[in-house]
């Protein structure tokens, strides 16, 4: 070092501290917020979706259960009864009490064909579903009856 000469007597320059990652600028934490509520509402959604959708599951277990029972005892009497009643089970799930409990004869099964878009309930085999439920020994097609109740289950929203 030579004293005569000024710029010798400077320090060395000094750096500024690193620019820290933490915590972050305030778009980031608006952006974490967006996906959090954005991912929470998906959820929510799929859940109340296959919820909405659950009940048709369970009919279609149902109508299995019921399948097999038949071809075990061949009661058309208890097959009847059991398909109506999961019929109902079904439209009163979905469409609602005050609207499907009080349906019977020819109005139940309009409703059917209605909610279903089908003609098989009033014009085909489940017809079955009104005139052969009182009948003593009632001959109805079963495995028609359960074909067309599988295609209206899968029908329903």
């Amino acid at each position: 070092m030579n004293p005569n000469d000024p710029l010798s007597q400077l320090a060395d320059i000094h750096l500024p501290p690193t620019v820290s990652q933490w915590p972050p600028a305030y778009g980031w934490w608006l952006l974490t917020c967006a996906l959090l509520i954005a991912i929470t509402l998906a959820i929510r959604w799929l859940l109340i979706h296959r919820r909405k959708k659950q009940y048709k599951v369970e009919a279609i277990s149902i109508l299995n259960n019921i399948q097999q029972q038949f071809q075990s005892d061949d009661n058309c009497l208890t097959a009847l009864e059991a398909i109506n009643s999961l019929l109902k089970q079904t439209c009163m799930t979905h469409y609602g009490r005050h609207e499907t409990a009080g349906l019977n004869g020819d109005a139940w099964l309009s409703f059917l064909d209605r909610t279903g878009n089908t003609k098989d309930f009033s014009k085909g085999p489940g017809r079955s579903l009104t005139y052969a439920l009182y009948a003593p020994n009632p001959i109805a097609p079963i495995t028609e009856l359960i074909e067309i109740t599988k295609k209206w289950i899968a029908k329903q929203p």
